[in-house]
């Protein structure tokens, strides 16, 4: 080596830029990756529905109560939402409780919080808002009843844990839309 000279290594980076404007632009608009985000959850909270909503239990980490029994005698017998019992006073059965849209009666085969569907149709697939960087979901019409639902039987949540992580889910979703 002569004096004062030093010995380089030079490399051609045009496909590393290149690389790595592709990757801003991929950054710059997570509409693809939310949308595939979206239709995962959509069906996580679906599936929820239809494992919870006959008779409640646990899924996904959380418990939703059952229904509650229309009402208890005075010998301890605890009369079903869907009536069904044979009255104390009086011919027949007692009937179901109504329902709190008006729309008809509990019977055996109700299920929970779908009175009318219209909360599980827009926690699911009715209602969503997206744009280019954010997106959210499952905003009901009526906030309100949403929450005090929510707070018995919770429906919309990121579960961390177990076998069905949403984050690491939505982390493999964007990785696969930055790097693919």
């Amino acid at each position: 080596m002569a004096k004062g000279r030093a010995d380089r290594i030079s490399f051609d980076d045009a496909e590393w830029r290149a690389f790595i404007g592709d990757l801003e632009k991929r950054g710059a608009d997570y509409t693809a990756a939310l949308r595939v985000f979206r239709a995962y959850m959509a069906a996580e909270v679906d599936t929820m529905w239809d494992v919870l909503s006959s008779g409640g239990g646990t899924h996904r980490g959380r418990r939703w109560r059952p229904f509650a029994p229309q009402y208890t005698r005075q010998d301890g017998t605890q009369v079903p939402i869907y009536g069904g019992l044979v009255k104390v006073r009086g011919k027949g059965r007692v009937k179901g409780r109504l329902r709190p849209s008006g729309r008809g009666r509990y019977d055996a085969s109700s299920q929970l919080m779908q009175d009318t569907g219209t909360l599980r149709q827009r926690a699911t697939v009715g209602t969503f808002r997206q744009t280019k960087t954010s997106l959210s979901f499952g905003t009901p019409t009526s906030v309100r009843y949403a929450s005090r639902q929510h707070q018995l039987r919770p429906y919309l949540f990121f579960n961390r844990r177990g076998g069905r992580n949403d984050i690491a889910r939505l982390k493999k979703i964007l990785q696969n839309h930055l790097l693919d």
